[in-house]
């Protein structure tokens, strides 16, 4: 895989910095990586279900989905590199958007909730399952978000320290 002696662990550096190789890559942070794929996919499937069913442009739910799509775009980009690039804003970011999505999804559903326009059983089966489901996600991912952060920066902070003994045991001052 690695055939020019380079360290294993650290693929390739490229636009983003250095991207860490599977190897690199803990447990948790797999588990983290899955389970917000999945949810950014199924909420992803259940929108353009949603938007496939919209016939009115001026449908209120027709903006509402494009925001959902647009957020889980860059739930995927902030997870992504967030993992691979090992950045820290990235999971902050990744965290944050988690709770704006959840956010949109309960005034969503409780807008909506007694509206007569949208009193159809698809429309309030996929507006409840997306809550649901959007519930169930952050109770097992926020967790992990805080622990993969927790994790970065105790491992930043080795960082800094390993470099300032690299300098301390220099002497710059020396002939």
């Amino acid at each position: 895989m690695n055939t020019n002696g380079a360290d294993p662990v650290l693929e390739r550096s490229g636009l983003l910095g250095t991207r860490r190789g599977w190897a690199n890559i803990n447990r948790y942070e797999v588990i983290f990586l899955i389970l917000g794929i999945v949810a950014a996919v199924v909420t992803d499937v259940l929108t353009i279900v949603r938007l496939a069913e919209i016939q009115n442009t001026r449908d209120p739910d027709l903006a509402y989905g494009i925001l959902i799509l647009v957020n889980s775009l860059f739930l995927l980009l902030f997870l992504i590199t967030g993992i691979f690039y090992q950045r820290i804003t990235d999971i902050v970011a990744f965290f944050l958007s988690a709770l704006l999505l959840t956010t949109y999804v309960l005034v969503h559903f409780f807008t909506r909730l007694n509206t007569e326009d949208s009193q159809t059983t698809k429309d309030k089966t996929i507006r409840i399952m997306r809550l649901v489901f959007t519930i169930l996600f952050n109770i097992l991912f926020l967790p992990l978000a805080f622990y993969v952060i927790r994790d970065y920066r105790r491992d930043e902070f080795s960082k800094r320290s390993d470099v300032t003994k690299r300098f301390e045991d220099v002497d710059f001052f020396s002939s």
